[in-house]
């Protein structure tokens, strides 16, 4: 594999992360290719939303890995189509699943084009790197046959990590890696380089971005819809509101409902999505705390909300609660509004809300059923006049 200037690509991400910096509150932005093929713009861009950097159009480093298949695969047998390339942590529960719905979302802008490009992820996991472990994650985030996730021994992936300007490692079991997107045209060269902030009221816009610049890297370049019809910014905006009340489309022992958030009283509401594995081991804390909501009443009954924009489908989660015997309403979060509503930024959260809609309290991360029981006991009583913590 030739590695190629792989200071250059440094430099293309750190101008990436300081443009991530600088456009916080910019309403409109534009970008021009090195083409020359005219501004992108995108109305009401956010925080967050990337332009991406140029790459010089040089020749993409070559590699050869196994996909979730166990078949042989290298970069240079794709010559012939736009190869939209990703790094994938094959454990990743926070900004990866973020990453392939913008992902989905841009093959979806790009329409009958989309047959012309092909979605390639590199596993930058260095402890989960078998083929199993690329398999599952695809399996459970809905796409085993919509893109090639690669992996190989750590050996075989760093030198690609390196290539690709990628910090990957694992700290204390922990697992951080830069979370890049790059557009490698039907030649092999590389167009630009994205980096994900995963801001998911941002992915309608990063998603048009990304496909507009796949667009003009074919031949014939696709025909995108209008970046001000509804189909970007499908998200809200970044405003706190005072008031945090929701009704959507849920599942409650299997079958379809409609959850309310408050529904007359204070409501616990817990986030979540089924690829969080901490939101699994929540999991029994939630059920013994429903079992003590119905052996006192006064408590706030508890509702979650599935972020269903990341899910491979609703029959999936379905299926899910189903094994997981969770017996009390999931709303479905299909566009992630009510997550952004509430502000989660990790799962799982899990938020108190007032008669009158308000945040009380939040908490991210797993807590004990006795906190639990103690935070929703000495919160009810605060009525609307609380703020959230």
């Amino acid at each position: 594999m030739n590695p190629g200037p792989r200071w250059d690509r440094r430099w293309a991400l750190g101008a990436v992360a300081l443009t991530l910096t600088v456009t916080a509150g910019i309403g409109l932005w534009h970008s021009t290719d090195i083409l020359g093929q005219g501004p992108i713009k995108v109305p009401g861009a956010r925080y967050g939303v990337d332009p991406g950097a140029p790459l010089g159009n040089r020749a993409a480093p070559n590699f050869r890995l196994w996909d979730q298949f166990g078949r042989q695969i290298t970069l240079s047998s794709l010559r012939g189509k736009t190869v939209v390339l990703s790094f994938i942590d094959s454990r990743c529960t926070t900004v990866c699943p973020l990453t392939v719905q913008t992902l989905l979302d841009a093959m979806r802008l790009l329409g009958p084009s989309a047959g012309r490009v092909q979605l390639v992820a590199v596993n930058s996991n260095p402890i989960a790197t078998s083929v199993t472990d690329v398999r599952q994650w695809s399996i459970q985030h809905g796409m085993l046959h919509k893109w090639l996730f690669l992996t190989g021994t750590v050996a075989q992936l760093r030198p690609i990590w390196h290539a690709y300007a990628i910090e990957a490692r694992a700290i204390r079991g922990q697992v951080t890696h830069t979370p890049a997107i790059y557009v490698i045209d039907p030649r092999g060269r590389e167009v630009r380089v994205f980096l994900n902030s995963g801001v998911r009221r941002n992915i309608p816009d990063q998603a048009y971005v990304l496909a507009e610049y796949v667009s003009r890297s074919l031949q014939t370049p696709a025909r995108l819809p209008d970046p001000y019809t509804n189909l970007v910014n499908a998200h809200p905006s970044n405003t706190p509101l005072q008031n945090v009340a929701f009704h959507l489309g849920g599942l409650l022992n299997g079958s379809s409902t409609r959850v309310a958030v408050p529904g007359g009283k204070a409501t616990l509401v817990d986030f979540f999505a089924t690829w969080c594995h901490a939101c699994q081991e929540e999991i029994p804390t939630l059920q013994a705390y429903v079992r003590h909501q119905q052996a006192d009443p006064s408590l706030p009954p508890l509702v979650a909300v599935d972020l269903r924009l990341t899910e491979p489908s609703t029959a999936y989660v379905r299926s899910y609660l189903v094994s997981h015997k969770i017996d009390y309403p999931v709303a479905l979060d299909n566009s992630g509004a009510v997550f952004d509503r509430f502000g989660v930024t990790e799962l799982p959260t899990i938020a108190l809300v007032s008669p009158q809609g308000r945040m009380l309290w939040e908490h991210a991360g797993v807590l004990s059923v006795k906190s639990l029981v103690a935070n929703a006991l000495s919160h009810r009583s605060k009525g609307d006049t609380s703020g959230s913590s």
